[in-house]
Formats: structure tokens, C-alpha cells, sequence
């Protein structure tokens, strides 16, 4: 934990503005998988209940 932190520091800020930009790009894709399988849920419920 202690060398990661302090690994960090050292990066470039272009090299983590680039880490940023892929940990956004990351989260968004879960997030957006995590509504996909959400909403799928929903309509899977809702064609269960009309079945």
C-alpha cells in the first residue's frame, strides 16, 4: 500500500491525466453495464408477471 502511494507521486501528470481517462472510461462501462442488467431485470420481472 505505502509503495503504491508513494509509486504514484511520481507519475507524470500526462501519464495521469491518461490514467484517469481509462479509469473514467472504466467506471462508465460498469455503470452502464450495471443499468443494462438492472433494467433488464425489470422487463424480465414484468414479462414473468404477464406470463
Amino acid at each position: 500500500m505505502r509503495i503504491e502511494s508513494r509509486s504514484r507521486k511520481y507519475i507524470s501528470p500526462k501519464h495521469r491525466q491518461l490514467y484517469n481517462r481509462k479509469f473514467q472510461l472504466i467506471s462508465r462501462n460498469c455503470i452502464l453495464l450495471g443499468t443494462f442488467r438492472y433494467v433488464n431485470s425489470l422487463t424480465n420481472d414484468k414479462v414473468t408477471a404477464q406470463v
